[in-house]
């Protein structure tokens, strides 16, 4: 973070890093649900291992949640933070 960043940048540079990190988490948890789907093929009843809506929806709702979760909490906890108030310390809330 750097030093006189305003309240926009900072919530900016904090949403973009946790929603950086929630699609490496997506892409990777996707390839295990489609491996763990193949093994577990022939224990699933009714349901294609490999149901592409499921695997959206599931994706998709993780998303946002995570979006959310680093607006509302993260990203307005740490604009609070006075970076030049503390000699270049974060106060932890």
């Amino acid at each position: 973070m750097e030093l006189g960043a305003g309240t926009p940048e900072i919530v900016k540079l904090i949403a973009c890093e946790a929603m950086a990190l929630t699609f490496s988490g997506v892409i990777i948890g996707i390839a295990g649900a489609v491996w763990a789907a193949r093994v577990l093929a022939g224990q699933l009843y009714g349901v294609k291992s490999n149901d592409v809506v499921t695997f959206a929806g599931v994706a998709a709702l993780l998303l946002v949640t995570a979006m959310l979760a680093a607006y509302s909490g993260t990203a307005f906890h740490g604009r609070r933070s006075d970076v030049r108030a503390t000699g270049g310390v974060a106060e932890s809330y």
